[in-house]
C-alpha cells in the first residue's frame, strides 16, 4: 500500500497540505486532516520523511512519518514550525526516535506556552493498524507525539517512560490542548474523559 493512501484510509482525505525546504533546499511536506481523531481536533502529518530509511535499534533500520494533534482553535502557522524543526532534526541525526524519547523544542515555537519539549509515543488515539505501515522496506512507523512540561519531562527522566505511560492511563490529560494542566504525576486511581484516554 502506497503511503497517501495507507494515511487516508485512516486519517481521511488530505484536508491541506504545506510544504517547507530547509537551508540544504530539502522539501518537507506537511498534510493535515480535520476531526481527527476526534471532533474539534486537527491532526497533522509528515509526508514523504519516510523516503529516509534511519537507524532504530539492535542494528535495525525503519522508515518514520511524525504525528501531532491539536485543538482546530489553536491551529497555526506554529505546528508546522514544529514539525519541521523536528523533522530537520530526525534527518541530520538520521536516526529515528524511539517511544518514549523527548526532544527539546525552542522557546520561540511555543512562545506563548510553557510546554518545552515533546514526547514521542505510539498513536494510541487512532485505529491500532495505522502505526504501521508493512511492505515498504523496512517498515513505516508513525510516531506520535504530544508537548509536555518540564516537570514531565524531569519525571521520565528519574522513573523512566513506561512509568509514565502508566500514569497516563489513570489520570486526566487533555493531549490536543497546548494550554493544558499540567498532569498529576503522583495521583493514584481516577480515570480518563473518553476522549481523552491514553
Amino acid at each position: 500500500m502506497e503511503l497517501v493512501e495507507h494515511i487516508e484510509k485512516y486519517l481521511g482525505i488530505i484536508n491541506k497540505g504545506e510544504s517547507i525546504s530547509n537551508e540544504e533546499d530539502q522539501k518537507f511536506l506537511f498534510a493535515k486532516f480535520r476531526d481527527r481523531p476526534i471532533e474539534n481536533v486537527t491532526t497533522y502529518t509528515s509526508l514523504g520523511l519516510s523516503n529516509h530509511v534511519l537507524a532504530f535499534k539492535d542494528d535495525k533500520n525503519v522508515r518514520i512519518e511524525i504525528l501531532f494533534s491539536i485543538y482546530t482553535e489553536q491551529e497555526s502557522e506554529r505546528v508546522t514550525d514544529l514539525l519541521f524543526y523536528v523533522a530537520n532534526k530526525i534527518i541530520d541525526k538520521h536516526k529515528s526516535p524511539l517511544r518514549g524519547q523527548i526532544i527539546d523544542i525552542p522557546e520561540s515555537i511555543l512562545e506563548d506556552s510553557s510546554l518545552t519539549s515533546l514526547y514521542v509515543s505510539i498513536p494510541v488515539f487512532f485505529d491500532e493498524n495505522f502505526a504501521v505501515l508493512k511492505g515498504t522496506n523496512p517498515d513505516t512507523v508513525f510516531a506520535w507525539q504530544f508537548p509536555i512540561y518540564k516537570e514531565e519531562k524531569d519525571f521520565i527522566v528519574q522513573h523512566g517512560w513506561s512509568k509514565f505511560e502508566d500514569i497516563l492511563e489513570n489520570v486526566e490529560c487533555d493531549f490536543w490542548d497546548l494550554k493544558r494542566e499540567k498532569i498529576d504525576l503522583y495521583k493514584r486511581g481516577g480515570s480518563h474523559n473518553g476522549n481523552q484516554k491514553h
